[in-house]
């Protein structure tokens, strides 16, 4: 087990992510493209992906289990209600799509880095070791869980 598994909350890898897509957009400005109507479809992503990331926050408080990414061990129910229909993790899903979103409206290819860095340090470091501990918890219902919902929404 890694030293950073469940130390570093997803909201500090997003913004890692963020300061990366800036930093890639600053350092290669030739880079960047004008595409119609990008920002927009940004914005929509934008708003989705909050709205997906709050529906599955608020199924966690209806069932009266921790939001808290950091201890996992300490959840009492398995959430499979809602988004969590769609996704096994839909508030990580929901910070994927916001880093998307900003990275359409800085119109610049390169800071599209940023958002497999996103994808690789949630699954790392939180997904991984939560499906461990929620594997352990949950037994055979949780299995079947996984079996049947994707970790995104595809895959």
């Amino acid at each position: 087990m890694s030293a950073l598994e469940l130390k570093i909350p997803p909201p500090v890898w997003f913004i890692a992510s963020l300061v990366i897509a800036y930093g890639l957009d600053w350092l290669t400005p030739g880079a960047r493209l004008s595409v119609a109507g990008l920002p927009q479809i940004g914005v929509v992503i934008a708003i989705v992906s909050v709205l997906f990331a709050l529906a599955a926050i608020r199924a966690f408080r209806r069932h009266e289990t921790t939001i808290h990414p950091t201890h996992p061990g300490k959840t009492t129910a398995l959430v499979m209600e809602g988004p969590f229909r769609l996704s096994r993790n839909p508030m990580y899903l929901g910070l994927v799509g916001v880093l998307l979103a900003a990275v359409c409206s800085l119109q610049n290819p390169v800071s599209l880095v940023a958002v497999p860095f996103l994808v690789w340090a949630v699954m790392r470091f939180q997904i991984i070791p939560e499906e461990r501990i929620l594997a352990a918890n949950f037994g055979e219902p949780y299995a079947d869980y996984c079996r049947r919902v994707p970790r995104w929404l595809i895959v």
